[in-house]
């Protein structure tokens, strides 16, 4: 009799404990949430904007703010010359997974991406709210040196304003990193997570998950 009592507890707390997680996936590993200052692993690779810590006016008190802004050359072309990066190497790992924001301000258009190695060489993945406006379809560049930078429409809205997303909006951004590799290379393998890659926005909670 003890034995079934002991069962069915069991089965109302794996029910329980499916239905109560929050955002992130399982076996988490949080990288930067800026509550506790900010991160020493940024590093600036383009621009003369530094990332820094502002008040995210969500549940939590601040997130990451990395500027950006646009130029347009003498031919007419628009230019973001901005680029952060935050290290992460790690090896195992099934998913980039942050919160994207507004934080009340407006946010133009950025990138959200992640340098990886594979069986086959050096890639760069990348999300991009501007296929997504334009209907395009990810592409892959492959370079003489064996990398390759693959580009897809964001999953979820990037920009706050400019008659996208709400200012104030936060939105959880999740991707599963091995699917988009495959969707151009289906016999790659991710074997190194390197580096975390934007060019600008209000970010906060960015880490790696796993179902491991």
């Amino acid at each position: 009799m003890h034995f079934y009592k002991y069962i069915i507890l069991l089965s109302i707390m794996i029910l329980l404990s499916a239905g109560c997680g929050g955002s992130h996936t399982e076996n988490f590993t949080l990288y930067e949430d800026a509550e506790n200052g900010l991160s020493q692993e940024w590093q600036r690779i383009k621009g003369e904007s530094s990332p820094s810590i502002i008040n995210a006016h969500n549940e939590s008190r601040y997130c990451v703010n990395l500027p950006v802004s646009w130029y347009q050359d003498e031919k007419g072309n628009w230019h973001n010359p901005h680029e952060y990066h935050l290290p992460l190497d790690q090896e195992h790992a099934n998913f980039l997974e942050l919160d994207v924001g507004g934080s009340g301000m407006e946010i133009p258009h950025y990138i959200i991406g992640i340098a990886i190695s594979t069986r086959y060489g050096s890639r760069i993945l990348l999300w991009d709210s501007f296929y997504t406006h334009e209907g395009l379809s990810a592409k892959i560049t492959k370079h003489e040196d064996g990398s390759a930078t693959l580009i897809f429409p964001s999953p979820i809205e990037l920009v706050r304003g400019f008659g996208y997303e709400s200012t104030t909006q936060w939105t959880h951004f999740k991707v599963d990193i091995a699917a988009y590799l495959h969707q151009f290379e289906p016999d790659n393998q991710v074997t190194w997570i390197d580096t975390f890659i934007a060019t600008g926005g209000n970010l906060d909670n960015i880490g790696l998950s796993s179902y491991r």
